[in-house]
């Protein structure tokens, strides 16, 4: 992570992370809907990182087209005839511009073949990052923006699949997984734990919503890591502990660099500082400052982390099932 608008901020890099999440799949079908929404939110914070790059290097592929286009048919480049407003515009000779553009356009991609994404990228990283080093202090402020927006969505994509899984999990077998986090609770919590409005919001049948009840009771919390860590520890007997501590360092500081983002606008304040364990040398009062390749290295995290928890749930409920 750099904490400078002059270091370097390897936006390139951010959508460059693993599409091995795009494989997971469940049996449970709760679940494979849950997985499916994971999905969709890892791959939305790739199109944040993709999104500047392809449309750089589709505009830069198109205006060169466009000129050789008007070599070929031997037009001048500044043609009145064939920009549009003017007074001389000619809309036939404009469209036998347009269709040698996109003749051009065709050619030069089937000559790329098998390496065209490739070819893509590499034109838009190029052009990115001479737009941006042509304008360091705007263009900086604009790619922290998008970075930041990219672990936003990657804190939200992770929190979010992981309180949906355990409230799904909780939800399809009450009895054991719910059982063990009503046992953390002290006797009086445990005596008000089901008022009536509950009882009735839920139909008088609490088989397939004790998830959410849990939850709705706060007798679980997802929005910290830390709690987080513990409703799983809980309700499944710590048999996923070490999937959640393997990547616990990485995600901490995740939680902390989104929060950050969130709550202060990225201002580095003591209390994050206190929180990153080996900080790089940062100022209280300065704006933190992400690369793109830390964001790639969390989502590889958050991805790793998710699916392992996600299928592995999948697992332990069709070992699991109840019988009617």
């Amino acid at each position: 992570m750099e904490i400078h608008p002059r270091n370097p901020h390897g936006f390139q890099d951010a959508a460059q992370f693993s599409h091995e999440y795009s494989r997971a799949r469940c049996k449970h079908k709760g679940l494979e809907k849950i997985m499916g929404a994971f999905i969709r939110n890892m791959s939305r914070v790739r199109g944040i990182g993709l999104l500047p790059i392809n449309f750089i290097s589709i505009t830069v592929v198109n205006e060169s087209a466009r000129m050789e286009a008007l070599a070929n048919l031997g037009i001048p480049f500044h043609e009145p005839r064939i920009t549009r407003h003017h007074p001389n515009f000619d809309a036939e000779l404009f469209d036998e511009v347009d269709a040698e553009r996109k003749r051009l356009v065709e050619v030069w991609l089937q000559k790329a073949g098998t390496n065209r994404d490739k070819a893509v990228f590499d034109s838009g990283t190029y052009h990115l990052n001479v737009i941006i080093d042509s304008n360091q202090q705007d263009s900086w402020e604009a790619v922290q923006a998008a970075l930041a927006a990219m672990v936003l969505g990657l804190w939200t994509a992770f929190e979010s699949s992981m309180q949906d899984v355990w409230i799904t999990a909780v939800n399809a077998h009450p009895k054991l997984l719910a059982d063990r986090v009503l046992k953390t609770l002290d006797k009086e919590d445990q005596q008000k734990f089901l008022p009536g409005n509950i009882i009735s919001d839920a139909g008088y049948d609490l088989r397939n919503c004790m998830g959410d009840i849990l939850l709705r009771k706060r007798a679980v919390d997802f929005q910290r890591l830390k709690s987080l860590k513990r409703a799983y520890d809980i309700a499944f007997d710590n048999e996923f502990e070490s999937i959640v501590s393997k990547h616990y360092a990485a995600l901490e500081q995740l939680e902390a660099v989104r929060n950050l983002f969130a709550h202060k606008g990225g201002v580095i304040d003591e209390r994050f500082r206190s929180k990153l364990k080996n900080p790089p040398e940062m100022e209280v009062g300065h704006i933190y400052c992400v690369t793109g390749r830390y964001v790639a290295d969390q989502a590889d995290t958050v991805s790793e982390c998710s699916t392992a928890l996600v299928t592995g749930v999948d697992d332990w409920l069709e070992k699991n099932q109840v019988v009617a």
